[in-house]
This record gives structure tokens, C-alpha cells and sequence, in this order.
């Protein structure tokens, strides 16, 4: 079913937290983040972040009774929230680009081909991987034909391996940059397809194969059954042409907004706030360089007295 035009009758938003802190008292800063403008919606900045103050925060702000298509990280108290103050108006798309940092921090840090081969076909749910999967899956066939021959040298190969893989990455990402693509995302029933044949993938061969521990398999299993769960809020952008698919947005918002590093500006909420109200006007360009500066006006003044 192609996805629904919504227009007026949908309004997509972001909502996110940010933790600063106020000396060694920790804060958090609430923020409802329009879809389309990119633009803040609401912002309040509180003590806590339990769900009857993120209930109150989303219910101080009228939607004028349209479909909230609402976007947002992993964090599993949301649907409960969402039920209770949007009903079943709306529609709740969790973020890709966390579902994805969830999968790679299954692996360890230096793993082998195959275990890189698996977390590929993880990836590859729903984004288009075919291609990392179709180079790794040559690298471990060759990796084959040195072992059954004996070839010296494994870990200085390996290195070499890991090193053409992260080129051709990275080549990737600089072609999509120069074409200003992004990465491929595979349709809503490719997806499905995708999940049910890692599914037969972990059941049938992670178990028997020796190249994956029982550590590594319990976690891939649990990660596989954690996203088989929450398949239809991953999957939701799929319902609403020009719906998000990441809360990207409100994280880069975040990260130009109010640097967290900034200590000595954070000694209280009224100076969290002011950095806040800065970050504002600089995004609106009133903040632009003034035309003449003190050290002009100063020379032009010289200038007219030795007259």
C-alpha cells in the first residue's frame, strides 16, 4: 500500500531530552521539535524527567486535534506517555539512527569478518547494505581458501582486509555527499523480507557456528527479538510521504544549540536558559556582525581630528 499524503491533517514533530547540568545538579531540557521548519515548537527546562512531568510538557501545547506524528529515540516508557496524552491520534516512528547504534554495540570492538558480515545483515533491515554484504561476503570466502591452503600471516591479512572495507565505506559515503544522497532505505516490505531472513539466519546457522560464541549469540538473539517487537514503530515513516525516519533533527538542534561542555555558563537555570535564548537569536541572524566595528569608528575619528 503506497504511504498516505496526510498535509493538513497530520503534524510531524520531534521530541527529545538533553541533560545538562547546573554544577553537579542535573537538569533536563524538554523540546518538541517541528518536522518541517526544524524549528522549536516548546522547550522548558526542569528537574526532572519522569513521565508525569514529560505528560504535563506535551499537554501544555494544543495540536488542534491533528494526527501527531511524533518521532523519537528508543526510550520504551513513550508509548505509555504518547497513549495517555495523544489517544490513538497519533502514530509513533522510533528512530532508525538509535536502532542502529543499539545493533552495533552488540559487536565487540575488534571483530572478525564474519562477525562484521553479521552486523551487516542486522544493518541491512532497513537501510540498503547489499552492497557491504555482497564485499564482505568475498572477503570471507577468500579468508576460506587461505585457511584450507595454509597461508601465513592471518592477522596482518585481516588488517589489510578491514582497511579495503573501511576505504570502500567510506568512498561510499563520500559519492553520496557529492550526489547529496543519503543512505538507501529499503521499502516497507523489503524490510519485512529482510527481518524474516536474518530470523531463519540466527535460528539456523548462529548456534552451530563456531565462529560466534554463546555470548555473542544471546545477544544477537536478543537484539533480533527486540527489533521483530518494535518492527511496526521502526517502520511507521513508511506510512506518511516525507515522514522521518531518524530524530536526527532534533539532535543536531541539540548540538548547535547548548554546548553541555560549557560549565562556567551553567552555574544556574537562569544561565542554561540565557545560552539558550543566545543559540536563538543566532539561528534567527540577529546576532550578525555589526557594519562598523569600535576599532573603525576609533581610526575614522583620528582621521577627522589631525584635519
Amino acid at each position: 500500500m503506497p504511504p498516505i499524503n496526510f498535509e493538513d491533517d497530520i503534524l510531524i514533530i520531534h521530541y527529545d531530552e538533553q541533560h545538562p547540568k547546573r554544577e553537579r545538579t542535573q537538569k533536563y531540557r524538554l523540546t518538541i521539535l517541528d518536522g518541517k521548519s526544524k524549528r522549536p515548537i516548546l522547550e522548558e527546562l526542569v528537574d526532572s524527567k519522569d513521565n508525569e512531568t514529560i505528560i504535563a510538557f506535551l499537554s501544555s501545547i494544543s495540536f488542534e486535534n491533528k494526527c501527531v506524528f511524533i518521532v523519537t529515540d528508543l526510550d520504551r516508557r513513550y508509548p505509555a506517555i504518547f497513549d495517555e496524552v495523544f489517544g490513538d491520534n497519533h502514530i509513533h516512528q522510533k528512530c532508525l539512527f538509535h536502532q542502529n547504534k543499539l545493533v552495533v554495540s552488540v559487536f565487540p570492538k575488534n571483530c572478525t569478518l564474519y562477525q562484521e558480515y553479521i552486523k551487516y545483515k542486522f544493518l541491512n533491515i532497513f537501510y540498503d547494505r547489499n552492497e557491504e554484504l555482497l564485499f564482505l561476503e568475498n572477503l570471507i570466502k577468500e579468508q576460506e581458501s587461505r585457511e584450507e591452503l595454509g597461508l601465513p600471516g592471518h592477522r596482518e591479512w585481516k588488517k589489510e582486509k578491514f582497511q579495503e572495507f573501511r576505504e570502500f565505506l567510506h568512498n561510499k559515503e563520500k559519492s553520496r555527499r557529492r550526489q547529496k544522497e543519503t543512505l538507501p532505505m529499503n521499502s516497507y516490505d523489503q524490510t519485512l523480507d529482510n527481518l524474516e531472513e536474518l530470523t531463519k539466519f540466527v535460528d539456523n546457522d548462529i548456534d552451530t557456528d563456531e565462529r560466534v560464541n554463546d555470548k555473542l549469540a544471546n545477544k544477537l538473539r536478543k537484539r533480533l527479538e527486540q527489533i521483530t517487537r518494535d518492527i511496526k514503530p521502526l517502520t511507521a515513516f513508511h506510512s506518511v510521504l516525507g515522514a522521518p525516519a531518524t530524530n536526527n533533527a532534533v539532535e543536531n538542534y541539540y548540538s548547535t544549540s547548548l554546548k553541555t561542555n560549557h560549565k562556567k555558563k551553567q552555574r544556574t537555570d537562569e544561565g542554561i536558559v540565557q545560552q539558550l535564548k543566545i543559540s536563538a537569536l543566532k539561528r534567527a541572524n540577529m546576532l550578525d556582525k555589526p557594519p562598523i566595528t569600535f576599532i573603525e569608528i576609533i581610526n575614522k575619528f583620528r582621521a577627522i581630528s589631525f584635519k
